[in-house]
């Protein structure tokens, strides 16, 4: 029988166990009598037991709601602060829930687990600060309706007059979309002459902590000074808090953070001086912090002076900087300021107002931080001035200008740091006259070039640089009296500039074409790349050495922008008081020439020649490139061109084919198949289809004189007829030459009679249109193409069951193609005239097999000739082609099986297979020349197909009850990647 258990209180274990059903509340159950029972209460227990601890776990995050607008510290008060905070910290992913604003009266408990504070609306927690993680996995996400805020000094009688942090903790992570507020300081004495103000708190303080920022943290600002009454002193005033300090932290910040406004200061008695005014607090300070901003980051403002009845008004407090530290990394694509200095205190007697101060930089850092900037940083304004945007001392310091990058004021550096342009993308420009003692950028000890994007340095001045990575640009006159080292994976590409110290290249240093650099001496080290730019014979760059060009590694020429290149020679490519070396490897981008360097005294010119036939360093030739990227139907067009540019480089063939580079044989390669003839002669095979779909037509009304069609319906009477039809043929790529589509229309119209009873005959004319589009994408071509056709046939019986046909026609079409050359931007035309004959006979015997189903076999012989007149095209310049005429022919030997079947009175289906062998089947072949030179013909090979040919076919005919003929037919001939399709439908009503 089933057995039941239950759980049961187990006093000794002190907890719930499984227990069987006839277990006793006290003592011990009866006892399982065989070991199978034992086995199922043991796995009965075991499953219970799992399902009462699954119960007791928790299953989802739960949410505690904040009710009580006032919070002790007691944590056993369902609905204040402390008790929700005590609660979620027993799990993670808990939310607090906060339906009121809170004023924190004592010390709320630490958060030590992941959760999330949100509202409903905006509420506010104030009067205490929220204590986070101290080292543990306590993090906090606070919604975009929550505002913290510290508690103000001398909170409740307290003796502290300092106000306090918003949030403080270690190790802990919060990410902030509310509004996060420190307390602000009071004064300690509610009298006169002695009152001195405190400082205000911080937003966010701590160590080891992450903060991400999508709202706002604002530190607490400072109390000014008391007043000196009669005779007093004033009094001192206090400090702006930072929005975020502490050490070894993590700063992500989108939003806005601001340090503390300093106070004003205490204003003096009739005989007294003023207090001094309070500085603003950072944005962000401390140590060993990582910060990313692109948001807002704003020092505090410095407090006003205090006021004196007699004497000099006390002096305006200093702002707070947007960043401060050592040992910090700060990249800052956002915002970054400095704070205002305060005014100075006015004097009512007969002394003097204070003097204002200036404003304080937006980061500072005392050493080893390194900075990165692609926004703004800006320092603070006082006295009509304004402070450096950074400031650098302690030395070790890199600070990295990126693309985008501004500073509004100076940057300044006490010495031992590293002033770069960087970034990872995107260009810039950069002023050398922008360095100096009294210049925007003061007191760096080294210049650099790093990362992937491209500065260009313009002006002059006398710093030395290293290139080390990404893209140098030295400007049209451009002058440095430094040196410059070039390191492997930095480049410099140099315009008409001059260095005057010595350059040392172990990465690229390129002389633009056109362009004349001035160096002092030169060292090509062996892993170092000299690059020549060269676009035209009498356009290259040229290197001048005052000194020793010392030669090793790689000379390159860049030909990538080259035209009217030709045989001959570029000389004082380097010119040099003294050369010492070679260089160990010659190398270009030019695909059709070469570069030797020669070495005549003091100087190295480049020799130019064409390229080699069988390639070779440097160089290669068209025909080369062609085939070894397959393009074997554009080979005679290579070898041409090849000629071509050989005896005239710089003709108007020529010049179009000397701007291909290394890596660009591909498109080397395209550009010769946009050369090629029409359809590559597959206009020839489209043209054939066409004439196949009407000779389809005529076939199958011989075939209905004898009714041997059944389900091909002719329009009129047994003497004069006409049928329309469409066909759609598809030619695939074969062997690197591209196939094309074509769609067929037209129509077939005959008269003919008998002549006998066993003879038959007529005459029918035909009109075709033909659409053909090539199927490449790299050299785009189409043509249309009206197909006029004269057709004689006929019959003869020769017994009852056995019939010979006859078929023989002319025709002349009528052809316009248009070939697109994208890479000379042109399109070439051409119009021209073919024409077409064929002859046909054939033999069937039909077979009745059953009263209602006849097999009707067949052989049969067919001829067709066509040829194209020649023809020259236009629109397209040198690269129009003077096409000969060709002629293109087949002889077709098949044989064919009918099967009809009358499935009843008024409905007859009929299919129809066969077979036939092109016994001529030759693979059709173009000669032509371009116009820029008719002297040089090329043969282009195109389509090669099997000579079998598959033909299948299926006829529907039925006559309603009211007289109407309805009738379908579909034709499929298909040869080695080639399909041609024809569809019909038919309906005749008879009036």
């Amino acid at each position: 029988m089933n057995k039941i258990y239950s759980l049961v209180w187990n006093r000794r274990q002190g907890k719930f166990v499984v227990a069987q059903e006839n277990a006793a509340s006290r003592g011990r159950g009866k006892q399982a009598s065989t070991g199978a029972g034992k086995r199922a209460q043991h796995a009965v227990t075991a499953a219970l037991a799992l399902a009462a601890t699954l119960l007791a776990a928790p299953v989802m995050a739960t949410n505690y709601t904040v009710t009580s607008n006032t919070d002790n510290g007691t944590i056993s008060t369902p609905g204040t602060l402390s008790w929700a905070i005590d609660q979620a910290n027993t799990g993670s992913g808990n939310t607090i829930t906060i339906v009121t604003n809170v004023e924190v009266i004592s010390t709320l408990p630490t958060i030590t687990q992941p959760i999330t504070i949100t509202a409903n609306s905006a509420v506010q927690i104030y009067g205490g600060t929220l204590v986070l993680g101290n080292g543990t996995a306590g993090s906090v996400s606070l919604g975009n309706n929550v505002r913290v805020i510290g508690a103000d000094g001398n909170n409740r009688g307290s003796t502290n007059y300092n106000g306090g942090n918003a949030v403080s903790g270690s190790g802990f992570a919060l990410a902030n979309s509310g509004t996060i507020i420190a307390g602000n300081g009071d004064i300690d004495s509610g009298g006169v002459g002695v009152g001195i103000g405190g400082s205000g708190g911080n937003g966010v303080s701590g160590s080891g902590f992450t903060l991400t920022n999508f709202g706002t943290i604002t530190a607490g600002n400072g109390a000014s000074g008391g007043s000196g009454g009669s005779s007093d002193n004033g009094g001192d005033s206090g400090n702006g808090g930072n929005g975020v300090s502490g050490s070894g932290f993590t700063l992500v910040n989108s939003g806005n953070i601001n340090g503390g406004r300093g106070a004003k200061g205490g204003d003096g008695g009739s005989s007294g001086r003023p207090g001094s005014a309070g500085n603003g607090g950072n944005g962000v300070s401390g140590s060993g912090f990582t910060l990313t901003n692109s948001g807002t980051i704003n020092g505090g403002n410095g407090g006003s002076g205090g006021n004196v009845n007699t004497g000099i008004g006390g002096a305006g407090g200093s702002g707070g900087n947007g960043v401060s530290g050592s040992g910090f990394t700060l990249t800052n694509s956002g915002s970054i300021n400095g704070g205002n200095g305060g005014n100075g205190g006015a004097s009512s007697g007969a002394g003097s107002g204070g003097s204002n101060t200036v404003g304080s930089a937006a980061v500072v850092s005392t050493g080893n931080a390194t900075i990165y900037n692609s926004g703004t940083i800006a320092g603070g304004t006082g006295r009509g001035l304004t402070a450096n945007a950074v400031t650098l001392s302690g030395g070790g310091n890199k600070l990295v200008l990126q693309v985008g990058g501004q500073f509004t004021g100076n940057v300044v550096s006490a010495g031992g740091d590293t002033f770069a342009l960087g970034g990872a993308s995107g260009s810039g420009s950069f002023s050398l006259s922008d360095i100096g003692a009294t210049a925007k950028y003061q007191g760096f000890s080294a210049f650099t070039k790093q990362d992937a994007g491209t500065w260009t340095l313009t002006g002059s001045g006398t710093s030395s640089w290293t290139a080390q990575g990404g893209t140098l640009v030295l400007a049209d006159s451009m002058s440095l009296t430094g040196t410059l080292a070039v390191q492997s994976g930095g480049t410099v590409t140099a315009n008409n500039a001059t260095v005057s110290g010595a350059v040392n290249n172990a990465g690229t240093f390129g002389v633009s074409a056109g362009k004349t650099v001035h160096t002092g001496a030169y060292t090509n080290a062996s892993g170092g790349t000299l690059r020549i730019g060269v676009s035209g014979m009498s356009s290259y760059g040229k290197l001048v050495v005052n000194g020793t060009a010392t030669l090793g590694g790689t000379l390159f020429v860049d030909a990538a922008s080259a035209s009217g290149i030709s045989a001959g020679s570029l000389s004082q490519v380097i010119s040099a008081t003294t050369i010492s070396g070679t260089f160990a490897t010659t190398s270009t981008n030019s695909l059709l020439f070469t570069y030797t360097p020669s070495y005549v005294g003091n100087q190295v010119n480049l020799l130019v020649a064409a390229a080699p036939s069988s390639g070779g360093s440097g160089g290669t030739t068209i025909f080369k490139t062609t085939m070894e990227q397959g393009n074997f139907p554009g080979s005679g067009a290579a070898k041409a061109l090849d000629q071509i540019i050989g005896a005239n480089p710089n003709g108007a063939i020529g010049s179009l084919f000397q701007g291909f580079i290394t890596g660009q044989q591909r498109q080397l390669s395209n550009a010769v198949s946009q050369t090629l003839p029409l359809l590559v002669g597959g206009s020839q095979v489209a043209v054939n289809s066409a004439f196949s779909g009407v000779n389809r037509v005529v076939q199958s009304r011989i075939d209905g004189n004898r009714g041997l069609s059944s389900g091909d319906e002719f329009l009129g009477d047994r003497n004069v007829w006409f049928k329309p039809f469409g066909s759609w043929a598809n030619q695939g790529d074969r062997n690197g030459v591209s196939g094309f589509n074509a769609s067929t229309y037209g129509v077939v119209a005959g008269v003919d009679r008998p002549f006998s009873e066993q003879a038959r005959a007529g005459v029918a004319l035909a009109y075709a249109r033909s659409t053909v589009d090539g199927n490449s994408s790299v050299a785009p071509q189409s043509s249309k193409v009206d197909v006029y056709q004269l057709i004689g046939y006929g019959s003869y019986s020769l017994d009852q069951d056995t019939e010979l046909n006859l078929q023989g026609d002319i025709a002349r079409n009528s052809n316009r193609g248009k070939r697109s050359i994208a890479f000379a931007s042109s399109v070439a035309e051409g119009a021209y005239d073919s024409t077409g004959v064929h002859a046909g006979v054939g033999l069937a015997r039909s077979f009745a097999l059953s009263p209602a189903t006849t097999f009707t076999p067949s052989i049969r012989a067919d001829y067709t000739w066509i040829r194209d007149a020649g023809y020259t095209e236009s629109g397209a310049g040198a690269l129009n082609l003077n096409v000969d005429s060709r002629s293109a022919s087949q002889f077709v030997l098949s044989t064919d099986g009918k099967l009809n079947l009358q499935l009843n009175p008024d409905t007859n289906l009929a299919f129809n297979a066969g077979v036939g062998y092109d016994t001529i089947n030759k693979q059709a072949s173009i000669t032509s020349a371009y116009a820029g030179a008719p002297g040089v013909s090329f043969a282009t090979y195109g389509l090669e197909q099997s000579p079998w040919i598959g033909r299948v076919g299926a006829a529907l005919s039925t006559t309603t009850t009211g007289g109407v003929s309805l009738s379908l037919r579909y034709d499929l001939e298909a040869r080695s990647s080639f399909t041609n399709q024809t569809a019909s439908a038919k309906a005749r009503w008879r009036f």
